[in-house]
């Protein structure tokens, strides 16, 4: 990684449960997210089936991130163990 804030940001994107949940805010489908991620749709549907902190491979992880970041998602988690998603309204 090459930032510090690549890496921190990482950590907050830990479950699956947060790719459904971004997705859903989104409002695409599993399928559009695959293809902007560059997986194979199979890959992201393991990943969105499995319970807890996904176990991918950490590049299928980077990806799925940077997909659901660049249009517009912020994966959050705190000091209590809470995780979430929030979208960022764009201005127009």
């Amino acid at each position: 990684m090459s930032s510090g804030i690549e890496s921190e940001t990482l950590w907050e994107m830990r479950y699956s449960a947060q790719i459904r949940a971004a997705r859903a805010l989104l409002g695409r489908s599993q399928t559009h997210l695959a293809r902007r991620a560059g997986l194979g749709l199979a890959t992201l549907q393991r990943i969105e089936r499995d319970e807890g902190i996904e176990k991918g491979k950490f590049s299928t992880v980077i990806k799925i991130q940077k997909a659901l970041e660049q249009a517009g998602i912020h994966f959050t988690e705190d000091d209590t163990g809470e995780i979430g998603v929030r979208l960022k309204v764009r201005t127009r």
